[in-house]
């Protein structure tokens, strides 16, 4: 191809080539008539002022409505942005014009302005100025600095001001157009115009400048249906625009594109070539007549405003025209004029930061012909190709000058510096080195694109077809859709960009010689197995280039990622399209640019890629020589990489972050190295981490040592439990007491048998009830001095109910065998303190379990008792309060402190097993798991850091069951049942002491009655009957029962005189230690009693009444109609039981008084220590006996088990039997209103939220964050619940100046109200598992914010079994 100087010849023949110009609707609003449109320089927004007198600003991302400002009731001709004071400028038919602040609302100024209708406002692009025109025939000046005052009127024109506007190359002057036909050019400084362009036939409706390069032009549109191109300086009319029908109502340059748009009241906007003013496309979106056409500079977006409503189209791509070659030197096209830029010129010095602008030196390399489209270096980088307009040109790419021209649509250069040209979709030239034609191919299928390179590829719109350069012989089609195609340097690999994903292929070079040297034909198809397919990655690739092996492309997520092998790593993350450049390996890094031509770097080492590339093929010897060449801090890198390919043990030996070391050596179970991290790093979490590991593998010293440092007295007290190191759990109660962890060092105490300072312990954390409960069970002689610091404490709420606690030194028959009691503890006292291996656990392991008062009274019984036979039959010495006369069976067992009688040395049993011979270790490693549970879920309930905050308290004398849950919100509404007495045979009575007390069942079933209580001596004192109960003005009987006199009410004589029975004095001694006595007491006033109250207290006196309670429910209402116990019915049924159940019910609103309903007046740290406000249960700690039954260690609470209801004592089965289920209501599905029915999720994803509080953040909670949007339009909100109960943490409204901000790669960060927070603004951040989840949660925050707001938007709820977020914090 030869240049020829007749260059401007061959332009004319290319006229008839077509622009190649995408258009994409973006936005489309139907509205009143649109009379004016404007863009926002910086947000998403566009005004539009209607004829009905409103201004509009829509959100053309989000495509709402953002703001509405009711101006008049008079049509709104024109409106303005002026964003650098956030102000909206409108001029409206009653001639006034109004200024608003588009973020407040606010009304900034108002003032009429002429006397006649306001056509328009122009604003002046830097000075403090705003122009008016009106049908007054005036333009005015104003001037906001001075307070908008007119500081100048321009006259002349003889009809309507129709438009005017500043011109862009010289502020100081503007043009205006008129329906005086005429168009005049004003000068700010002069009342008079410099000139006029007597412009059409017909009167003109509107002007506009050229804002791209040097030309002095202007546009006008008339009401002759024509446009026209003015040159301002000769005054002379360049171009006529026809082919609209109808009046031409708007027309500007596009600032960006070789374009000029014309609308009309035809209803068509016209799109012409600026440059050949050829007609290039004609768009009609049926909204009747065009009134304005809005754009801004630095955008390829133009808003149209109709007569329906309004458009906004998308013009060309924002892809920048640039390249750069091997040497760093890029080129880049803004409209006409070119620019170059050196990457070497930067300074040596000068740190190059990666994501950081480069400051490059731009300078002015020439212009270009045409307008360009595409620019490309071939691969020396001597030439530059431009192409665009139908034609292309080459240049020399130092000097800029025209090397050879031509027509096509496109062209590409191939790796050897030749070149190819598509003519047409039926006509693909090919050129030497020196721009000769070569070859000229016409495919058989329409050509859509051609790819240079290795091969050279023409691709349809379903396949493509690979050529060689020399011969143009088909190599092979690939049946593919292609938008892109990039080959390496080395010429064998070749990635296939498609809409949706990317292909790796390998080009078999040798084969495809092979092929036509051997002189075969070559079928349709090509050549067979000429590329190979390596990997297939479902990405959509934006750019991509090689680096060696390496294929490196940026993707539609803003991530720069490179392929090596088939394996995808994500170097960074881009905060806005780009564009790839280049690579420059004296640099390592790799260039980008992005719309603005801005050049960022990022670095990308050769020498990474090269090891990762010898590692994926298995060549791991020459990939160990190239690690020393990588540097330190891209070690990690490599480690991750590694690992990700299963090589834990090289990735160990290569990283350098401790915790990347610590996780590694973890997951390798190298516990050496990880504690040599965790020593170094002194974590608490990497302590706990590593003695969990170390616990699991069996190394108990590591374990220890790893608890000391991580302070987890919890796992320490089940290490130490699990060895029977009495010296280590010495030494854990006071680092437990130091550590203000209350239930460890109460554990400990209790394992190590010092049951004084256990005590000692809950007295001074002001836990007395249960101290008098402890004393009690283990240490009867403290009972005293216990019960005198209760009476003191409880004194403080309720003096009376105070002095109604019972003293064993006042009332010692009220207390069961408390003389065997006394002497019992002297004996256990003897053998406290000494402690057997654990070795010996397997010995006790299957020892029955007796408390020591049983086994004291067996003693006595074989001592005084034995049968000719030999065997000896005991007597169950029973102290039953409920009455309950089934024969104890094997299941039955006692929890408590039993004296070992095969124990040689008179070791202390718990619950059958000796303190002192603790499991072995490979037996108790099988309860770590749940004992650990335990330890964690219970022991910190009372620590004084997590103590829990007071619930409501319940009124004494509220019992409590599982048909009648503890119920705050019923206080005083329950009614006591009363109970009556029944009489025991003479047999029984003969041989037996029993409490038989008789209460009227509830209408639901009761669980079975519990077994004996050891704690029940501690009792209230009996009052005389009476209305009133605790908490109330009325006072209690001051007068206390004799001890030696019996009680009997009258239900108990209608029961004695129906059996004929006689009671003489004596019996009546003798039954006063077993008679209830029975008063009608109310429920205590919550005000007075109940507020005040102790929690813990609370639960732990209620489930002793509840136990006293069940132990009198002889009779099931639902056994009983299910043929249950039917011994019991008989025996009803004989004594009369059916009367004195008939008068039972006449007194159900009599109650017995149940001891221990009383409340402590302090809170402590053993807050829960007694079970939950709910129940009376208790959790245990044992072993599993022969028989398979449970055999609790210690407890806490109050159990449920048949033998007690003691806080620490016996234990037995089960109260409920497997045949009738678990005893409890099915649990009903309610359903909960959340507020966010009437909502759609717009972004969902687990997150961790922190606050921003006293210069540091605080964990707010994890869990799932949420951008909600009302379905009917409304305002967005920021939605977050904790994980688990759903409690509501975050809920904010998005609001139009809400900014995020990046907080490390997987964090963001941004200020809100929060509703469930404190008032006012707070700073949040959002921490996600991944950084694109950061991107797509910014996305949708940015598109969501400018949502209308909801007049009534639903209020969010925190179901009901969730906390509040105030309780939670």
């Amino acid at each position: 191809m030869c240049v020829t100087t007749d260059y401007w010849f061959l332009c004319l023949i290319l006229l008839e080539q077509p622009l190649r110009l995408e258009i994409k609707k973006k936005f489309a609003q139907r509205s009143e008539r649109v009379k004016c449109v404007d863009l926002h320089p910086t947000e998403p927004w566009i005004l539009a002022s209607l004829y009905s007198g409103t201004l509009c600003i829509w959100n053309y991302q989000t495509q709402v409505m953002a703001k509405s400002f009711e101006v008049t009731d008079l049509p709104v001709r024109s409106a303005k942005f002026i964003s650098r004071k956030q102000w909206v400028v409108a001029g409206a038919d009653d001639m006034y014009i109004r200024v608003y602040n588009y973020n407040t609302m606010d009304k900034v100024k108002v003032f009429e302005a002429h006397s006649d209708y306001i056509r328009c406002v122009a604003v002046h692009p830097t000075l403090p100025y705003v122009l008016s025109s009106s049908d007054d025939m005036l333009i005015k000046l104003w001037d906001w600095e001075k307070g908008w005052a007119c500081t100048q009127i321009f006259e002349g024109h003889s009809h309507y001001v129709m438009q005017v506007t500043f011109n862009p190359k010289d502020t100081n002057t503007f043009a205006s157009a008129s329906l005086d036909r005429t168009i005049k050019i004003w000068n700010l400084g002069s009342p008079d115009p410099n000139f006029t362009l007597d412009a059409h036939q017909k009167g003109v409706n509107c002007v506009d400048y050229f804002t791209g390069g040097d030309k002095p032009y202007l546009i006008t549109g008339s009401d002759d249906h024509t446009a026209k191109v003015w040159d301002y300086q000769t005054k002379s009319c360049v171009q006529s625009l026809d082919g609209h029908t109808h009046n031409v109502s708007a027309v500007c340059f596009h600032p960006e594109l070789p374009i000029i748009i014309t609308g009309s009241e035809d209803g068509t906007v016209r799109i012409w070539h600026a440059t050949t003013y050829r007609l290039e496309n004609t768009l009609n979106y049926g909204l009747e007549r065009v009134w304005a056409i809005g754009y801004i500079k630095s955008s390829r977006r133009v808003v149209i405003g109709y007569d329906e409503g309004t458009i906004m189209v998308k013009l060309g791509r924002e892809i920048p025209v640039a390249s750069m070659d091997n040497t760093g030197k890029i080129i880049w096209a803004k409209h006409n004029e070119i620019q170059t830029a050196n990457i070497k010129s930067i300074g040596a010095g000068y740190e190059v930061t990666d994501g950081e602008r480069l400051p490059l030196a731009v300078k002015e390399l020439g212009t270009c012909d045409l307008y360009p489209q595409s620019l490309k270096h071939n691969p020396n980088g001597r030439f530059v190709v431009v192409c665009g307009d139908g034609e292309y040109i080459i240049y020399t790419a130092l000097a800029w000058r025209n090397r050879s021209f031509g027509s096509g649509l496109e062209f590409v250069w191939s790796s050897e510096g030749e070149c190819a040209v598509r003519e047409s979709s039926s006509k693909i030239k090919t050129f030497s080195k020196n721009f000769q034609e070569k070859k000229s191919i016409r495919p058989t299928f329409s050509a859509e694109k051609i790819f240079g390179g290795t091969l050279l590829a023409i691709c349809s719109s379903d396949f493509i077809c690979f050529y060689d350069w020399a011969e143009c012989r088909l190599i092979q089609r690939i049946d593919v859709t292609v938008k892109n195609l990039y080959w390496a340097d080395s010429g064998d690999l070749l990635a296939i960009a498609s809409d949706t994903s990317f292909y790796i292929l390998k080009y078999n070079r040798d084969l495809v010689s092979a092929h036509f040297d051997s002189g075969r034909s070559t079928e349709e198809e090509g050549v067979e197995d000429a590329f190979e397919v390596l990997h297939e990655n479902d990405e959509r690739v934006r750019t991509g280039l090689w680096v060696g092996d390496c294929f490196i492309y940026n993707n539609s997520s803003s991530k720069l990622n490179y392929c090596v092998g088939g394996e995808v790593t994500t170097m960074y993350h881009l905060d806005r399209p780009m564009y790839l450049l280049g690579y420059l390996a004296s640099q390592s890094r790799v260039f980008l640019v992005d719309k603005e031509f801005n050049v960022i770097g990022y670095t990308l080492l050769l020498s990474l890629i090269e090891y990762k590339t010898l590692v994926m093929r298995g060549d791991l010897d020459k990939a160990s020589e190239i690690l020393p060449t990588i540097p330190k801090d891209q070690h990690n890198s490599v480690a991750h990489f590694l690992e990700s390919r299963g090589m834990i043990e090289d990735a160990l030996d290569i990283a350098t972050d401790p915790d990347y070391r610590f996780e590694l050596a973890i997951q390798l179970g190298r516990l050496e190295i990880a504690q040599e991290i965790a020593v170094e790093v002194q974590s608490e979490s990497k302590w706990k981490q590593l003695g969990e590991l170390a616990m699991s593998s069996g190394k108990l010293k590591l374990a220890e040592e790893c608890m000391k440092y991580a302070m987890d007295l919890s796992g320490l007290l089940l290490l130490y439990s699990s060895l029977g190191d009495a010296e280590g759990v010495s030494k854990l109660v006071t680092l437990a007491k130091e550590q203000g962890k209350n239930n460890v060092a109460f554990l400990c105490l209790f394992m190590l048998g010092k049951l004084e300072d256990c005590l000692e312990l809950l007295v001074e954390s002001n836990r007395i009830p249960e101290a008098a409960l402890m004393a009690r069970s283990y240490l009867p002689s403290k009972v005293s001095e216990i019960v005198a610091l209760w009476r003191k404490d409880l004194s403080k709420i309720n003096s009376k109910a105070a002095e109604s606690l019972a003293d064993p030194e006042e009332y010692s028959n009220l207390f069961d065998d408390w003389q065997v009691a006394l002497s019992v503890e002297a004996k256990a006292a003897e053998t406290r303190g000494v402690y057997s291996a654990a070795e010996n656990y397997p010995s006790h392991a299957d020892r029955s379990s007796v408390t020591l008062v049983e086994a004291f009274r067996n003693l006595q019984v074989e001592e005084e008792e034995s049968f000719e036979n030999g065997d000896m039959d005991h007597e169950e010495v029973v102290a039953e309060e409920n009455g309950d006369e089934e024969e104890k069976n094997d299941e039955e067992k006692h929890e408590g402190v039993v004296v070992d009688g095969d124990s040689t040395d008179g070791a202390v049993l718990v619950n059958g097993m000796s303190i002192r011979r603790m499991a072995k270790v490979e037996a108790t490693m099988v309860l770590c798991k749940y004992l650990l549970i335990f330890l964690c879920k219970v022991f910190k309930m009372g620590d004084s850091e997590n103590a829990h905050q007071p619930s409501k308290k319940r009124g004494a004398l509220k019992q409590l069951s599982r048909e009648n849950p503890d119920d705050d919100d019923d206080i005083g509404s329950a009614e006591l049942e009363s109970g009556t007495f029944k009489k025991a045979s003479d047999e029984v009575l003969a041989t037996r002491r029993i409490v038989k007390i008789k209460r009227k069942e509830p209408s639901s079933a009761a669980p079975p009655a519990a077994a004996s209580n050891p704690f029940a001596g501690i009792q209230l004192l009996p009052t005389a009957p009476a209305s009133t109960g605790f908490g109330t003005n009325a006072p209690l009987a001051e007068s206390k029962v004799a001890p030696a006199e019996a009680v009997v009410d009258d239900n108990q004589k209608a029961v004695d005189a129906e059996d004929g029975d006689e009671v003489d004095s004596k019996k009546k001694v003798d039954v006063t230690d077993e008679v209830s006595v029975k008063s009608k007491v109310k429920d205590v006033d919550d005000n007075e009693c109940g507020k005040t109250s102790d929690a813990g207290v609370d639960q732990a006196v209620s489930g002793v009444s509840n136990a006293v309670e069940g132990a009198a429910q002889t009779e099931d209402p639902l056994e009983k109609e299910s043929g249950g116990d039917q011994t019991d019915i008989k025996e009803k049924e004989g004594e009369g039981s059916v009367e004195a159940a008939k008068n039972g019910d006449d007194d159900n609103n009599n109650g017995s008084l149940s001891s221990f309903q009383q409340h402590s007046s302090s809170k402590n740290a053993f807050t829960g220590l007694a079970g939950t406000q709910s129940s009376g249960s208790s959790f245990s700690f044992g072993v599993v006996s022969q028989d398979g039954s449970s055999g609790p260690l210690f407890g806490f609470g109050l159990s449920n088990s048949n033998n007690t209801s003691s806080l620490f004592g016996a234990s037995g089965s089960s109260i409920i039997k497997k045949s009738e289920g678990t005893g409890f209501p099915p649990k009903q599905e309610v359903s909960t209103e959340t507020g966010e029915e009437n909502e759609k999720v717009a972004f969902s994803a687990d997150s961790i939220m922190f606050e921003y509080l006293d210069g540091g953040w605080r964990e707010r909670g994890k869990g799932e964050v949420k951008v909600n949007v009302s379905s009917n339009g409304g305002k967005a909100r920021l939605v977050m619940r904790a994980k688990g109960n759903y409690r509501l943490i975050l809920n904010a409204s998005l609001y139009p100046e809400m900014k995020l901000a990046s907080m490390d790669k997987k964090g963001i960060t941004f200020a809100c109200v929060n509703s469930e927070g404190r008032e006012g603004l707070s700073t949040f951040a959002l921490k996600f598992k991944d950084p694109t989840i950061v991107d797509e949660f910014r996305v949708a925050v940015d598109k969501h914010k400018e949502s209308k707001p909801v007049e009534t938007a639903p209020p969010l709820k925190t179901p009901e079994n969730s906390p509040t977020a105030t309780d939670a914090a």
